[in-house]
């Protein structure tokens, strides 16, 4: 699904990203598993605060943002409750794609793929074709379901975190 480009971005910082996979894989190659737990969780805060923060502009004044990439009212007017649905579920974004990439980190590459797969490709995609198009809901019942999407994603990743299997995991 396309985003806005200031959407894009803001979902994507690096930092905590690289840092969730880098210090995991450090601390399971020293073979401390509660260390790698630990950098897991606490990094995850980080990018917590961090998306809120740059959520907080998307929600609070979406026009603001919108109106440097997008000069015709109209459709400023038209992405607008887009803008704040991704800006209210930032902190959620952030939550799934850190453990996400903590995940990789590990080495449980396979097991982030099926996720991933699954809840996009299977789940999400043909959700937003049915909810869009077929029954009409249009661009704000695809962007409600894309927030359900990241939030069942970003569930399945806490799980997976939780339970400590990735900790095993040989590479």
């Amino acid at each position: 699904m396309a985003r806005s480009p200031m959407a894009w971005i803001a979902t994507r910082p690096p930092m905590p990203r690289a840092a969730a996979a880098t210090l995991v894989g450090q601390a399971l190659g020293r073979g401390d598993p509660v260390d790698a737990a630990r950098w897991g969780w606490d990094v995850t805060k980080v990018g917590l605060v961090l998306l809120t923060v740059l959520g907080i502009p998307m929600w609070l004044v979406p026009d603001l943002i919108l109106q440097v990439f997008i000069h015709d009212p109209l459709t400023v007017e038209v992405g607008r409750l887009p803008m704040r649905l991704v800006g209210a579920t930032m902190a959620i974004e952030a939550v799934g794609m850190v453990l996400m990439h903590a995940l990789l980190g590990a080495g449980d590459a396979k097991r982030v793929m099926v996720v991933a797969i699954t809840t996009q490709w299977i789940v999400f995609l043909p959700l937003a074709y049915l909810v869009g198009p077929m029954l009409g809901l249009g661009l704000i019942g695809i962007w409600v379901l894309q927030a359900g999407y990241r939030f069942l994603q970003a569930m399945v990743f806490i799980r997976h975190w939780t339970t400590g299997d990735w900790a095993s995991i040989k590479v």
